[in-house]
């Protein structure tokens, strides 16, 4: 603090964000877990919520697989299917919990009889910012900070963003890929059949010659 006190206010803030705004980039991770599910399989994860009201992130893609859907659902403590959807491709929530205890996190594809799916999906329990360290700050403990300086709310509000901006990167990274493999699939397709079609065309034209050349033939007898 004592290196900005000669500065102006908007020195200040300057300085902090050269500061802050790499160290948290470089604190950024892809939260992304990957899971493969056969055919009649149904996979589980477990988390624990320490308090009501904490914040929930949820955000699932289903990236190939079939017709590309899968039932998802989430029992929350002694809930069950606190919030469910099925046949679903993708989707993304934010919600507070409204109890305390293990929550589970599951993806079923039981509806499918061949295919497996392939699933990208992030969750987060909590505050993503509370405990990260900040130059000039510490630790951030909200409970903890009363009434933060002018330059203080503008950190974390612009550590807020950033960890939104994480969050939109990842998940349209995630339709990018998806997207990507269905067009790449679509692609060889039309490649297969027009090269059939092609084959076919110019099978069809030899036959054609061929037969012209038959029924244009005069035939001797000597």
């Amino acid at each position: 603090p004592e290196i900005f006190s000669v500065f102006p206010m908007d020195t200040q803030v300057l300085a902090l964000l050269l500061f802050f705004i790499p160290a948290t980039l470089a604190n950024f991770s892809a939260n992304g877990l990957t899971i493969k599910l056969e055919a009649h399989m149904e996979h589980c994860f477990y988390d624990d919520v320490r308090e009501p009201g904490a914040k929930i992130f949820f955000a699932f893609q289903v990236t190939s697989g079939g017709a590309l859907d899968i039932d998802v659902f989430i029992d929350a403590g002694n809930q069950k299917s606190f919030w469910s959807v099925e046949r679903e491709t993708e989707a993304r929530i934010l919600f507070k919990a409204p109890v305390e205890g293990t929550y589970r996190f599951c993806f079923s594809n039981k509806m499918s009889t061949l295919t497996h799916k392939t699933v990208q999906f992030n969750m987060a329990i909590g505050d993503p910012l509370e405990g990260e360290i900040v130059p000039g700050l510490g630790p951030l403990k909200y409970n903890a900070v009363k009434q933060p300086s002018r330059v203080e709310r503008s950190i974390i509000k612009i550590a807020e963003g950033l960890r939104s901006v994480q969050a939109a990167q990842e998940y349209l990274a995630t339709r990018e890929h998806a997207h990507s493999r269905a067009a790449q699939r679509t692609n060889d397709r039309v490649f297969h059949w027009a090269a059939l079609e092609t084959l076919i065309l110019i099978g069809m034209s030899l036959a054609q010659v061929w037969y012209l050349q038959r029924c244009f033939e005069v035939k001797r007898q000597i």
